[in-house]
């Protein structure tokens, strides 16, 4: 029998879901389930973790997290897990709904500007 835990899945795009983690690879899956090649480590509390994508913030973000306290926003989906971001990670200790109250979901506007350049004339 596999032993697997909980953790719960931000993906900025679209929801914040749990999903079932298998104990015994450690922290692989997260690689996968985040889709990178660069874990960041990021405490959440005492308590939880969040494990995000390193190389996240490039060009063509269509959406990302900030998360208070956390210098820069987060690109790309966020694992949160129950530890100190060791392993094996336990289910989270909070709710999925708590969770939610400290991650706050941002698309970036885009707006077009433009201005004629006219030049002006001086009269002496």
């Amino acid at each position: 029998m596999v032993r697997a835990n909980t953790a719960y899945v931000l993906d900025p795009e679209t929801i914040f879901k749990p999903v079932a983690l298998q104990v015994d690879l450690g922290i692989r899956p997260l690689y996968e389930i985040i889709g990178c090649r660069l874990l960041e480590v990021v405490r959440f509390n005492e308590r939880h973790t969040l494990f995000v994508d390193e190389e996240g913030l490039q060009d063509g973000l269509t959406a990302f997290t900030i998360f208070e306290g956390f210098p820069q926003p987060i690109a790309g989906k966020i694992v949160l897990v129950g530890g100190d971001g060791s392993t094996p990670y336990t289910f989270p200790l909070i709710s999925l709904e708590d969770a939610a109250e400290h991650l706050k979901r941002c698309r970036p506007v885009l707006a077009r500007f433009s201005q004629r350049y006219r030049p002006t004339s001086r009269k002496r």
